[in-house]
């Protein structure tokens, strides 16, 4: 084969990105890297980091070049390596890698330097050097919510079923006890072990909000309950009141929609629940209704509550 057709079929290796040394393993000196440049066959995406053939990259070969241009053993982490764990649709605004070696700053990615990565960190995930779960957390948790951290989990362990052990993440955690956001990711688990789902759609991810900067946080999202029916999930819950409040979007408006969300509250009737039902715009744009119907039911409740179990399936 030609040199030409060995760069081809390693290209077609790794998402069409080859870095500068790995043109060097196939023989090309920097002259000829240069020349590769100038008439179109090799685009530097990152300080010796090249695509090649074209810059119409898909998202693995974004997240490849981002890993390879922190250096030889770094790797995707944080929301970016949410994503490879396919527990995110949202691309990650800014990609998060990690190396355990000092490496010269480069602009276009955030490159963490750490010093507590163990070799079960590490993993690949689509041709891509990626975290592994707990590692991804751990990172993620600096601008991620908890119920956003929760979500992810739910969604790994639906996508890829054994992915990981609860004791990996506490192991983990372990390491990197000053880490910012770690706090979070210690509540994320106790929730995760709980039931909870996290937070699933934007909806519910602005009426958290709400409700926490209003003062009544203390709740559970997306806990799985058992009922006559079977298993319900609750958008949120409010456990030692017994209150679940559901956020009904504007699906809700049509008539069989009705008479599932009446099915599921007299479920629940049942079991002591009490169903407060909020509307999307109450959520968006109504918030004084919407904390209203909240603390109304959670000052209805304050009275005794006959004590319920612990458990996720209560």
């Amino acid at each position: 084969m030609s040199i030409h057709q060995h760069i081809a079929a390693r290209a077609a290796r790794s998402h069409g990105i080859l870095t500068r040394a790995e043109l060097h393993e196939l023989g090309l000196s920097d002259r000829q890297i240069r020349r590769l440049s100038t008439v179109g066959l090799a685009h530097e995406i990152h300080p010796g980091v090249f695509a090649i053939g074209h810059v119409a990259l898909s998202r693995h070969a974004v997240l490849l070049a981002a890993a390879k241009g922190g250096g030889p053993t770094a790797f995707v982490s944080g929301r970016a390596g949410a994503e490879l764990w396919d527990a995110t649709r949202h691309r990650a605004r800014r990609i998060l890698v990690v190396t355990p070696a000092r490496h010269r700053p480069v602009a276009s990615i955030d490159l963490l330097e750490s010093t507590t990565l163990a070799p079960e960190d590490v993993t690949t995930r689509y041709g891509v050097p990626t975290a592994s779960v707990p590692r991804m957390l751990v990172d993620a948790a600096r601008t991620t919510t908890v119920e956003q951290l929760c979500n992810f989990l739910h969604e790994i362990d639906f996508q890829h079923p054994g992915a990981y052990l609860p004791a990996d993440i506490e192991r983990c955690i372990d390491r990197n006890p000053k880490r910012a956001g770690i706090g979070r990711v210690k509540r994320m688990l106790t929730l995760h072990l709980a039931g909870s789902a996290g937070t699933m759609s934007s909806l519910e991810a602005v009426a958290v909000g709400v409700l926490t900067a209003a003062g009544l946080g203390d709740f559970e999202i997306g806990v799985r309950v058992a009922t006559a029916g079977g298993p319900l999930r609750l958008d949120l819950l409010y456990r030692g009141a017994m209150v679940c409040v559901e956020l009904d979007g504007n699906g809700h408006g049509r008539k069989r929609t009705g008479f599932d969300d009446a099915r599921r509250d007299a479920l629940l009737r049942p079991r002591g629940f009490i169903t407060v039902r909020v509307e999307e715009h109450e959520i968006l744009y109504d918030h004084a209704t919407f904390i209203g119907k909240v603390a109304s039911a959670l000052a209805f409740r304050s009275a005794a509550v006959p004590p319920r179990t612990s458990s996720a399936q209560m």
